[in-house]
């Protein structure tokens, strides 16, 4: 049964299993013990699931939020205008030299430190700490016994090796964006003589960042350049 993975609240898994009866079932006296079977194990599978997304502490609203398209003009815009707005120095070279000097030291880099990628329940890749990929290698064991469908999560999470990020630029940045960044995980330099920001990407403008555009999403930042409909 994958289609409970689409399923975000407890009222969409009775909604959805409302459905289901009428489509299969369409004699009202097989209804109901059709619907305490079937409830029962969407019930199971919908409380793996939600114990999943809190062990990798992924909030449930961000699913409800709306699907901001990444490739609208104006939602591109909008990434532009908020990079605008925070106070971004790139010198790379500098803090390169320093670390390698040892006059910066890595142990103060926030969120340096071994990650492992994991497919998660909505089919996407994600990078999480040890402690996590090891709650969530447990959940994953014992769920795929009663849920094949998760078989493929489990094939390419459990040979995932540990590894450090790879940072490529550092980002002189303010206070403020920093804590939105430490907030996504993002590696931050935090140290007597200022803050930097660890991009682990290169090549493409900051705007362009997926980091960027989930700090947009969950500040509400693309709400102000909703394009208003026409009346007509």
């Amino acid at each position: 049964m994958k289609w409970f993975l689409n399923c975000k609240t407890q009222k969409d898994v009775k909604a959805q299993m409302r459905k289901y009866r009428k489509t299969y079932h369409p004699d009202k006296n097989q209804q109901s013990a059709f619907s305490n079977r079937i409830m029962a194990e969407i019930q199971l599978e919908y409380q793996q699931v939600m114990s999943l997304t809190q062990a990798l502490d992924m909030t449930s609203d961000m699913a409800l939020r709306p699907p901001w398209d990444w490739d609208e003009p104006w939602v591109q815009e909008a990434r532009r205008k908020f990079v605008r707005r925070q106070e971004i120095l790139c010198q790379s070279k500098l803090v390169s030299e320093l670390l390698a000097q040892i006059f910066f030291h890595e142990e103060d880099i926030e969120n340096y430190e071994v990650q492992f990628e994991i497919l998660d329940v909505h089919g996407e890749f994600q990078m999480v700490n040890r402690q996590e990929y090891k709650e969530y290698m447990e959940w994953l064991t014992v769920a795929v016994e009663t849920n094949p469908a998760l078989e493929k999560m489990l094939e390419h999470s459990q040979y995932s090796e540990g590894q450090y990020p790879q940072i490529f630029e550092w980002l002189a940045i303010d206070e403020h964006f920093a804590n939105l960044l430490r907030e996504e995980r993002e590696c931050i330099l935090d140290n007597d003589y200022g803050l930097w920001w660890g991009r682990k990407c290169s090549g493409q403008a900051v705007c362009m960042d997926g980091v960027i555009h989930d700090i947009c999403v969950k500040i509400g930042w693309f709400q102000q350049f909703y394009p208003k409909k026409k009346v007509a």
